[in-house]
């Protein structure tokens, strides 16, 4: 029975990665968009692991960012990310010893909703499945993003998003994070 769950999330996560590669091939005015992050856990996550780090990729069947004032503008459209957060652990005393949490990994791959609402201004809402790597165990995972995304010129921006994972049998883990963008 175990397998068979193991073997539907692996065909999930095959499934979505083969439409986010497909979308490369449709690569034509800024629809490629790369992010690095800095990721600060909040709430009890927080009180275990330290501030981290991510990469993502995106792809917008919608053009990030400014764009020529001329042309009709897209203002919504599909959006398919993948990311690769890692978080580093702490060292806290529990009952006077002393644990060291381990660093934990994330491997999200989502779908959603973009939307332009201004000329610079991206707000998007994605969610899906995402694997996470703890003490070498690997689980599946759900969650959920909302970002937003200022462009400060044709290539570069700033963003902010909130991000909740949800691990069967725990508590949801939040994250806050500020984000360097650039789209191509």
């Amino acid at each position: 029975m175990l397998m068979h769950y193991k073997m539907k999330y692996f065909l999930i996560l095959t499934f979505c990665s083969v439409i986010f590669i497909e979308a490369g091939a449709q690569n034509n005015h800024h629809h490629w968009k790369a992010e690095a992050a800095l990721q600060f856990p909040v709430g009890l996550f927080g009180e275990t692991h330290f501030p981290g780090a991510s990469i993502a990729m995106e792809y917008g069947r919608i053009p990030f960012g400014q764009t020529d004032s001329t042309r009709p503008r897209q203002k919504t459209g599909l959006l398919l990310r993948g990311a690769l957060h890692h978080y580093l652990g702490r060292q806290v005393t529990v009952s006077n010893a002393d644990f060291k949490y381990r660093g934990y990994s994330v491997f999200e791959l989502y779908t959603g909703l973009a939307w332009n609402c201004r000329r610079n201004l991206q707000v998007a809402i994605s969610g899906g499945p995402a694997l996470s790597y703890y003490r070498s165990n690997i689980r599946f995972n759900l969650g959920a993003r909302a970002a937003a995304n200022y462009f400060l010129n044709s290539k570069w921006g700033i963003g902010s998003a909130i991000s909740v994972l949800k691990e069967n049998g725990a508590d949801p883990l939040a994250a806050l994070s500020i984000t360097g963008v650039y789209r191509f």
